[in-house]
């Protein structure tokens, strides 16, 4: 084995060694985008919230109506915060399966080349 042979294989052993880092930071950085909109959305969802409570609030000449503004209002918004916890629990799920194939792929990967390397010093 000459000198460019050991080099080659130096960098083809780095760059197996790190590509199951590459990838984590690739699903790390789609999970946390993915929530970060969920997040805008939620805050979205608050801000609309208070401005139509206010602008009930501000346009509201009977006291019956205004409650029955205000009921319908917060059974809106409660729907939508339903449909944001869902819509959480789905990320959470995808997230986790992301993850565990992530994990299974790089344990079957070290354990290949955990094999390749032990034929080899055989």
């Amino acid at each position: 084995m000459n000198t460019t042979d050991l080099m080659n294989a130096w960098i083809e052993n780095s760059k197996a060694a790190f590509e199951p880092a590459r990838q984590l930071g690739e699903l790390t950085k789609t999970a946390f985008a993915k929530m970060g909109e969920q997040q805008m959305a939620v805050a979205r969802e608050y801000m609309e919230f208070s401005l139509r409570g206010m602008q009930t609030l501000s346009t509201a000449r009977d006291p019956r109506a205004l409650a029955t503004q205000q009921v319908e209002l917060v059974k809106e918004f409660g729907d939508k915060m339903l449909a944001n916890a869902e819509a959480y629990t789905q990320l959470a799920t995808e997230t986790q399966a992301a993850f565990a194939g992530w994990a299974e792929k790089a344990t079957e990967a070290a354990v290949s080349k955990a094999g390749e390397v032990a034929k080899k010093a055989a």
